[in-house]
């Protein structure tokens, strides 16, 4: 009897990890669908104008408006992370799924942290949640890449440090970035230059691509190609 109930629960342990997987992906992909869903909800013109105040109105919102694609933008590129760390793992397990959810909490907040710096702008505090909120989502889901990389089992294939790679190189630099961005605003309660350094995102991002492709290229690798082990 003891034997049959071990050998039902073997065959029965991959489809259920299969199905808990993809239970975490499905409301992984949910919830940042509604979250950047939510985030364009918060811009909208008031009610009431006419001919004469509606170009005032409409000028007046396209600084919400950029904060939106800088949001969005940054979404994106987590979800994208996420996404493809999801397609690497063979199993999930009680760790990983936690530091999923804690990588979604922060995902959930960037409606709000958004509308807040979006209605004050050159509020230090709402600039600092804001940029808090962004760093916290992507150290959190570098946290995640890190997770799957140096547990063993967890991944599909001997890919863990392209993976780990990946994050180090893009996601964690955004991060710095914005952590260096609060630490100005701690001394200093000019949030212009804090804003316009976040311009620099693109550019280090830009940076961690060409050093990795630098370094595929010194290991005699085509970069976007080598998925093997080292």
């Amino acid at each position: 009897m003891k034997v049959s109930n071990i050998m039902s629960r073997r065959h029965h342990e991959p489809g259920d990890r299969l199905a808990s997987k993809e239970r975490l992906s499905g409301l992984s992909d949910g919830v940042l669908a509604v979250s950047m869903t939510l985030l364009v909800l918060d811009i909208r013109l008031p009610d009431g104008l006419n001919a004469a105040t509606f170009t005032t109105a409409f000028f007046n919102l396209l600084p919400r408006f950029l904060i939106y694609i800088v949001t969005f933008a940054l979404c994106s590129s987590y979800w994208y992370g996420q996404h493809r760390l999801m397609d690497r793992m063979r199993v999930v397990d009680g760790g990983f799924s936690a530091l999923c959810l804690l990588f979604l909490f922060f995902i959930t907040l960037l409606p709000m942290v958004m509308s807040t710096f979006g209605r004050y702008p050159t509020v230090p505090l709402a600039v600092m949640l804001y940029a808090f909120d962004l760093a916290c989502c992507g150290l959190s889901l570098v946290l995640l890449t890190w997770y799957a990389v140096f547990h063993r089992g967890l991944l599909e294939r001997e890919i863990g440090y392209q993976v780990w790679e990946h994050a180090l190189y893009y996601g964690l630099p955004t991060s710095l970035l914005l952590l260096c961005s609060l630490l100005a605003l701690l001394f200093s309660d000019q949030v212009l230059p804090v804003i316009g350094g976040w311009s620099l995102i693109p550019g280090v991002i830009g940076l961690g691509r060409l050093i990795r492709r630098w370094r595929l290229l010194r290991l005699g690798k085509r970069p976007g190609l080598s998925d093997q082990p080292e």
